[in-house]
């Protein structure tokens, strides 16, 4: 955040995770992309932090906004945060074109694969509620309700993991669900539908 004619990070310390993708949300729509899926926490460096924690509900139009907090006295006598936010954010390319379910027992269950700028891989899920996405995805199949399967319940398949962080939560179709591409370093848990 450019505070002071100086960029400066956000602190996410005392920040919960449904803040942290609304914060998420935000930042990626002030940037003119999608999605906004909390990727991961940035252990801190010694910046003091712009701001010490801030909450968003996600439909803010700038992170201006949100509810910010600015650093305590005792973030500024420690001089920075134990971590900062790092969000993730969906470019215009990337879009959920195609999913389908793998190694169930039926053609109506099974790990998720999505098709996303012309490549299959695997869908790992981190939101806390899923259920939207699991309906969304049965929906996008021509099937009803819709359930998951936490874990490697299907497998793990032989195809790369694509996406994760999907989060259909007030979506009505999935190309609207923001979702994180990602890294090769990430840790893979397939949904399972």
């Amino acid at each position: 955040m450019w505070v002071g004619r100086k960029w400066r990070p956000i602190c996410e310390d005392r920040a919960p995770y449904v803040q942290a993708v609304g914060v998420g949300k935000v930042v990626c729509r002030q940037l003119g992309l999608r999605g906004g899926a909390e990727r991961y926490r940035m252990y801190a460096n010694s910046s003091m932090p712009a701001v010490a924690t801030v909450a968003c509900t996600g439909k803010e139009k700038a992170l201006l906004a949100c509810s910010l907090n600015q650093p305590t006295s005792a973030d500024s006598e420690r001089g920075l945060c134990k971590t900062h936010l790092a969000v993730a954010c969906a470019g215009v390319a990337d879009n959920i074109v195609d999913v389908r379910l793998e190694n169930g027992s039926t053609p109506y269950e099974g790990r998720l694969e999505v098709k996303l700028n012309g490549k299959w891989g695997v869908a790992r899920e981190w939101t806390d509620d899923s259920l939207p996405m699991a309906r969304l995805v049965c929906q996008e199949l021509g099937l009803k309700g819709g359930a998951l399967r936490y874990g490697d319940y299907y497998g793990s398949g032989a195809l790369p993991p694509l996406i994760m962080g999907l989060n259909c939560t007030g979506a009505r179709k999935l190309r609207d669900c923001p979702f994180s591409v990602v890294a090769p370093m990430d840790p893979v848990d397939p949904s399972a539908l």
